[in-house]
C-alpha cells in the first residue's frame, strides 16, 4: 500500500533512526543489515516489516525467491529479533507506522526525507 507522508513525519522518523543509532549502535547495525539484505534480495520492505512485527505478510510474500534463500533471509530476521533490545526497533516501527515500512527502510539506508516525500511507489 502506498502511503503519503508529510515531510515532518519523515524527519521525525529519521530522527528516531538517528537516536537508535546513537543509543543502540549494535542494534542499529543489525537493523541496517536486515534492511540492506531486503533491498539486495529485492524483497518488498513491507514483507520485512510484517516479519519484524509478527504481522501476517499475506500477499507480500516473495514468490520468485528460492526457498533456501528465503530460509537464510528468515534466519537473519530472527537474529535481529533475538537481540535483547529489539523492542526499540519495534517501537520505532510502531511510532512511525504512518510513514510505512518502505519509507522507513529507505531512511535507514540513508535516504534524505526530501527525496522520498510524497506518493513514491515503493514496496
Amino acid at each position: 500500500m502506498t502511503k503519503l507522508s508529510s515531510l515532518d513525519e519523515l524527519y521525525d522518523a529519521k530522527a528516531a533512526i538517528e537516536q537508535l543509532k546513537a543509543t543502540e549502535p549494535k542494534l542499529h547495525e543489525k537493523f541496517v543489515h536486515v534492511v540492506s539484505l531486503t533491498r539486495q534480495l529485492q524483497i518488498q520492505y513491507h514483507y520485512m516489516g510484517c516479519l519484524l512485527m509478527d504481522d501476517d505478510p499475506c500477499n507480500h510474500t516473495p514468490t520468485y525467491v528460492k526457498s533456501s534463500v528465503l530460509e537464510l533471509y528468515h534466519a537473519e530476521i530472527e537474529r535481529l529479533k533475538q537481540d535483547s533490545d529489539f523492542a526499540y526497533v519495534q517501537q520505532l516501527l510502531i511510532n512511525h507506522q504512518k510513514v510505512g515500512y518502505p519509507k522507513i527502510s529507505l531512511l535507514v539506508l540513508g535516504a534524505k526525507p526530501e527525496k522520498i516525500k510524497g506518493s513514491t511507489i515503493i514496496k
